[in-house]
């Protein structure tokens, strides 16, 4: 069921049986949500951005958040019950999860790691996630992100 020329994280969903639509665009660089949302005419808090970050033991984790949030990373710690928690240096975000930064998807990754998914995400019916590529977005219900990453659910975004 693998398509050739997929991503690891297309092919980790094909093989979990998500039915996604793909989308693609003109990536450019340190655009962000805001561009993709832009490409894709889709409202930015439904484009989900997938950030590698690591706690005080410089152990990774995955945050999930609507592209027009951004993660209040102590009350992270605090739900996670970590000290701190940092975003990664990119180097360390691609090492961690085997993407580029711009095309770093939470399906597939290099290392195991747990994820956190902001619980308002679950809200909408349909999200925009990264594909494994830069400039390569997936549409799928949210609810598939539950079942596939059994992410632990907090509550961190803070407004733009």
């Amino acid at each position: 069921m693998t398509k050739p020329g997929g991503t690891p994280a297309t092919n980790f969903l094909a093989e979990k049986g998500v039915a996604y639509t793909e989308h693609q665009f003109e990536y450019i660089e340190h655009g962000g949500t805001s561009h993709s949302s832009e490409m894709l005419g889709v409202p930015e808090h439904q484009v989900v951005k997938t950030l590698i970050m690591e706690n005080e033991k410089a152990e990774p984790l995955v945050v999930l958040m609507h592209g027009d949030r951004k993660v209040s990373t102590k009350a992270l710690a605090r739900a996670a019950a970590m000290k701190r928690i940092a975003p990664c240096k990119p180097e360390t975000a691609t090492r961690h999860s085997g993407y580029l930064i711009g095309g770093t998807s939470p399906f597939a990754t290099r290392k195991s790691m747990p994820v956190f998914l902001e619980r308002s995400v679950l809200d909408l019916p349909r999200i925009y996630i990264n594909g494994g590529r830069r400039g390569y977005l997936l549409g799928m219900d949210s609810a598939e992100l539950v079942r596939v990453l059994s992410p632990l659910l907090v509550e961190v975004a803070l407004e733009e």
